[in-house]
């Protein structure tokens, strides 16, 4: 049986599918109004100071409430007030919906929390942005908002001295042309809590976290500075918590940095494990430690994360790190360099990774010309890998390590007369490979004595000399003196040919051996009596026996 065909839409029920579109909309609006109603405007109106609390000042004629969007941004400069004047009279807390703080240019409204206690806070439950020409201090006070609380335009500050101010999160700056530089300041006691994510990022002068004392805590999310444009966080005192953190840019643009710079106080990083990038990870800007704590030791440090060449400094302080890494994005090096304190490591140090080259290689540099690197641990498992670049040891400096590899030819290990200690093993080299540069294999040295970590020592000689057996008095010496460098323990062979080419060379001297302790340095000579009356004479050293 053919079944039926719907019937065609005609006039009338084109007509009613208009009428439910007007019902509708009608609807919404209602709703709208409704909403905007219920959550009214409350604006500052008058151009002077005042307290809060003070209901003539506002918009309407009355103060703020839980439903009210808060605007403290007319004209000619002013401070309200949130005292205990004004906390007394709340039981719980003083609640608004969303707060928005700027001026017009040439004014400064500034929103202060003076004095209120801790008890009763001003609570926003949206969210709180402050602009151009817009202050917030908190003094003893208590600031909660539950949303997100933005810096974002114009060069808006916020200083928080003995009091608390939490954030769901917290953006300062933004990275548009002519973009805001947000300014952030922690003082003495006072304690930041940001439950999930910190930004910073500004177009020219750097958006900053500057921290003098008290606490920054953000440990469920990443602090990012310098994602876009610039940013830093300046510590000088206090203690600290953050989860994660990054410094500039995942892009390779040359306007974006984010740094971090450590005088004094204690910051922990928490991190997400030991891999790269998990806790502390440095791109475009630089890390500078010349004081104070940093605790890191259950995560990693990642120099040259983010496609940028990367610089990390400590000259004094202390550090701490489960993992470290220099270079991690092909085609880019991770610097370190150190002048004084103590860096610890308790799992691995990689110096850069493979050996390819031009924009494939991952290259790292370390320089440690002063202070203590530590890679070691209670089981003396923890190993140093310089896979690709050069790990340069100053005369200044001590490394104690565990486990020492330089198996890789694109890695060398220069000691320039620092303090080297093994704790677990010998270095682990490839035979063939030459990890100090000087032109010996690791292999030769070994059988040498030499250190194969340091340039300066391997088997060579001195030099040759005209003399006489009998005294340099004599005026026409017929004798030649060879000087060589030699260990202790170990025997020597001069041999002699008179043709390069067309002969091999034969022992000339008996067993020569250096009797010092074994690995002690030193010289070896020996006269060959009537050397100088040949025509033409070579000399070479082999081991003994």
């Amino acid at each position: 049986m053919a079944k039926a065909r719907p019937a065609a839409q005609g006039p009338i029920s084109i007509m009613r599918s208009t009428i439910l579109k007007v019902i509708v909309f009608a609807l919404a609006s209602f709703l709208l109004t409704a909403s905007v109603f219920a959550q009214q405007v409350v604006s500052w109106t008058t151009p002077s100071s005042g307290k809060w609390e003070t209901s003539s000042e506002w918009s309407g004629g009355h103060g703020p409430d839980s439903a009210s969007y808060v605007f403290i941004t007319n004209a000619v400069s002013k401070v309200i007030t949130i005292d205990s004047t004004t906390t007394s009279s709340f039981t719980n807390s003083l609640v608004i919906n969303s707060l928005v703080l700027n001026a017009p240019h040439g004014s400064t409204n500034t929103l202060s929390l003076t004095n209120g206690g801790l008890a009763v806070p001003l609570r926003v439950l949206a969210g709180l942005s402050i602009g151009s020409d817009g202050a917030l201090s908190v003094n003893n006070s208590a600031l909660l908002v539950n949303g997100a609380m933005t810096m974002n335009e114009g060069d808006p500050i916020a200083i928080i001295t003995n009091g608390s101010l939490t954030a769901g999160s917290l953006a300062l700056g933004s990275a548009i042309l002519n973009g805001g530089i947000g300014t952030l300041a922690i003082q003495a006691g006072a304690v930041v809590t940001v439950t999930s994510n910190i930004t910073a990022v500004s177009p020219g002068a750097p958006s900053s976290i500057n921290i003098a004392g008290g606490s920054l805590i953000a440990t469920n999310g990443l602090t990012q500075l310098g994602a876009s444009g610039h940013a830093q966080l300046l510590i000088s005192g206090g203690s600290h918590i953050l989860r994660q953190v990054w410094l500039g840019s995942p892009n390779p643009s040359p306007f974006s940095s984010g740094s971090l710079i450590l005088s004094g106080g204690t910051l922990t990083v928490q991190g997400t494990g030991l891999g790269a990038g998990a806790g502390l990870a440095l791109s475009a800007g630089g890390y500078i430690q010349d004081g104070g704590d940093m605790e890191g030791s259950g995560t990693s440090f990642t120099i040259a994360y983010y496609p940028h060449n990367s610089t990390a400094y400590l000259s004094n302080g202390i550090a701490n790190w489960g993992a470290v890494y220099l270079g991690y994005s092909p085609g880019y090096t991770g610097t370190y360099v150190q002048a004084g304190g103590l860096m610890t490591v308790a799992n691995n140090m990689v110096i850069g990774d493979n050996c390819a080259q031009g924009n494939g290689s991952v290259y790292g540099s370390v320089m440690l010309l002063g202070g203590t690197l530590c890679v070691t641990n209670a089981t003396h498992t923890a190993w140093l890998d310089v896979r690709n670049g050069q790990f340069l040891l100053g005369s200044n400096a001590t490394l104690i390590v565990d486990n020492l590899i330089v198996t890789n030819s694109c890695g060398q290990f220069i000691n320039s007369g620092g303090t080297l200690i093994m704790t677990n093993n010998p270095p682990i080299l490839s035979p063939d490979m030459d990890a100090d540069g000087d032109g010996q294999s690791n292999g030769n040295e070994a059988l040498a004595g030499t250190d194969p970590l340091d340039p300066t020592s391997y088997f060579h000689i001195l030099s040759t000399t005209l003399t006489n057996s009998t005294g340099l008095s004599q005026g026409n010496p017929k004798d030649i003196r060879i000087d060589w460098t030699s260990v202790g323990q170990h025997s020597y062979v001069v041999q002699t040919n008179s043709n390069l080419t067309s002969s091999a060379f034969y022992d000339l001297s008996p067993v020569l051996t250096n009797t010092n302790p074994a690995t002690i340095p030193g010289t070896n000579t020996y006269i060959h009596i009537g050397g100088a009356t040949n025509a033409t004479r070579y000399y070479r050293l082999r081991l003994g026996p």
